[in-house]
Formats: C-alpha cells, structure tokens, sequence
C-alpha cells in the first residue's frame, strides 16, 4: 500500500461518516489540502512518508481536524472535541477497521495547533498496518 492509497481510503471512510462528524454545522473532508477558498470547518488527510522495507509494516496517517476559530480568536475547543471524539471513535482504541488491505487504528491525538486560515487544527494521527507480498520469479 502506497501513502496515497491509505490517504483515500481514510478520506473515502470519513466522507461516508461526515454528517456523523460534524453534525448540522456540516463540514467537508480534504486530501492533503483544503480547496482554495473553502471557508467552513474541514478535515485535512495526509500521511508521514511511507517507506517501504520489511512486507509487514506501520506506517502513519495524519487526519488534521480544522475548526473555525471563535471571535476571540480563540480555539472552539467544544467544536474541536465533539469532531476529535466522533472521528477517534471510528478508528476505535482496540479493535480499529479495515480499509481495502489495510488496517486502520487510533494512535495519538495532539493540542489545538491556530492555522494561518483563521482555524485551529487537532492533529490524530492513525497508523496503517499493512503488508507488501513480494512475488519472487525464477527463470
């Protein structure tokens, strides 16, 4: 499995969940990026380098949770906690999901991090337990 290939997967997983995650407010779930000029809350999917040296691996995926900052330009920590709980609850402690030849599971969750968009961001990072089977061919 490629960075990218877990990265859609997990965005794939969230979107199909995303009026569980951000409730009535709505919100939208990116790759990598956000769209130029998006304005709302949004979540942002993105990985670590994945390199690939043994056929059984971890690797990480980061699902970096944005939400608008309040007027005070303060983090909407209440916001930030309700979308973090719905989206760790996914990616369960224990038992985490498969996702095409992968196994998704919550692994760490960080602080408010502002983001120069006017939005905070919590950063979840998923590891990705997944194997490559090598095919050796002789002649």
């Amino acid at each position: 499995m490629t960075g990218l290939e877990a990265v859609t997967a997990v965005a794939v997983y969230l979107n199909s969940n995303k009026t569980a995650i951000f409730g009535e407010k709505g919100g939208s779930i990116f790759k990598y990026e956000k769209k130029k000029g998006y304005e709302g809350d949004y979540i942002a999917v993105n990985n670590l380098p994945f390199i690939h040296r043994n056929t059984s691996q971890t690797d990480t995926v980061n699902v970096n949770v944005h939400v608008k900052d309040l007027n005070t330009e303060e983090p909407d920590t209440k916001r930030l906690a309700a979308i973090v709980k719905e989206v760790v609850e996914m990616f369960n402690y224990t038992d985490g999901v498969r996702l095409n030849e992968a196994y998704f599971k919550y692994f760490a969750d960080g602080r408010p991090i502002p983001d120069k968009d006017g939005t905070s961001y919590v950063n979840i990072e998923i590891d990705c337990y997944h194997s490559e089977e090598k095919k050796v061919t002789t002649n």
